[in-house]
């Protein structure tokens, strides 16, 4: 394989826990051992780090000290803001440094990266079977139960979220037919319906479409918000064939102390506000007729409560309806 793969993590730094979750990760990712394993692999590692200088005055001895041990030469994005998940996202993925050349290109979230060899190999695997494939897009699908929120129901409201935008791309297209490693334990829910946003993502940089999806991503869906990466997933699928599989995951962390009460009202903020923004794109229609289509409530509330079901449909489509 000629294309360069890069795996770039993000991270985000707000608190004293993120940080900390940052310096336990990235001493794993420095050590001669995991280096070793990536050199074999030949997959090139990179980092995009946003820190929230306006919450962590207190920290920012300590951030720095986390930058200098940085290696020289290292793929290296710094935000100072915090600009949301959809500009990180843009940021790695569309990045001009990959203008021009044959890349593939991962955004994996650094809490939920394994380091050891096992998953760094199924990563690579992953990676490469998007560029054999010829795919513009390749999610990694989570071996694990994931929460999505802190508290239960937010949780699932969630992934109901997430999985209508499946449907809108195609079980066909997302389901892993061939696993290729043990997945006894995974959500049923995205085994069934398949997963488009896990955040991990494999982008080809060489497919003859990938231009297309860029210009179209800061076209129709420059936001801040996690839309740009639902928007991307669907558009891919429209451009070009997807690759699936399996990876590693950990259990993504939940920091700092929310009541239920506000973080459903977060969860609710983010399901409408994003069907808002994905209203203004040229997804608007497949994501509409998705939404209305009473089968597709069926098969989601095989997993979850039908009552859920449809209070998550009715925000999406009054979200996409919206005119503001």
């Amino acid at each position: 394989m000629n294309q360069t793969k890069y795996v770039i993590a993000r991270h985000f730094i707000n608190e004293r826990e993120s940080l900390d979750e940052f310096s336990e990760q990235m001493k794993r990712i420095l050590s001669g051992e995991t280096q070793e394993l990536l050199r074999m692999f030949d997959l090139k590692f990179g980092l995009k780090l946003t820190v929230d200088e306006s919450k962590t005055k207190d920290l920012e001895e300590e951030i720095l000290e986390e930058r200098r041990k940085l290696p020289l030469g290292i793929w290296l994005l710094y935000d100072p803001i915090d600009r949301g998940p959809g500009t990180s996202f843009g940021q790695i993925i569309f990045n001009p440094t990959f203008s021009g050349s044959s890349h593939l290109i991962t955004s994996a979230d650094l809490d939920q990266f394994p380091l050891e060899e096992d998953p760094i190999g199924i990563l690579n695997d992953h990676i490469e079977r998007v560029g054999k494939e010829g795919s513009i897009y390749g999610p990694g699908s989570r071996d694990i139960p994931i929460r999505l929120g802190k508290y239960d129901r937010n949780s699932y409201l969630r992934k109901i979220h997430e999985l209508f935008f499946s449907l809108a791309i195609g079980s066909e297209k997302l389901i892993v037919k061939e696993p290729g490693i043990d997945v006894k334990n995974v959500d049923l829910s995205y085994s069934e319906i398949g997963e488009s946003t896990t955040g991990f993502y494999t982008f080809n940089t060489e497919h003859p479409e990938f231009i297309r999806l860029m210009n179209d991503v800061f076209k129709f869906a420059n936001f801040r918000s996690f839309s740009r990466e639902y928007y991307a997933a669907i558009r891919a699928s429209q451009l070009g064939m997807i690759s699936t599989g399996y990876v590693r995951f950990r259990e993504n962390k939940f920091y700092g102390s929310i009541s239920e009460e506000d973080e459903l009202n977060s969860v609710e903020r983010l399901i409408e506000q994003s069907s808002r923004e994905l209203g203004r794109t040229n997804v608007r229609k497949v994501l509409h007729e998705t939404l209305k289509l009473e089968t597709n409530v069926d098969r989601i509330a095989k997993f979850y409560p039908r009552k859920d079901v449809e209070y998550v449909r009715s925000l999406m489509i009054r979200g996409l309806l919206s005119k503001n």
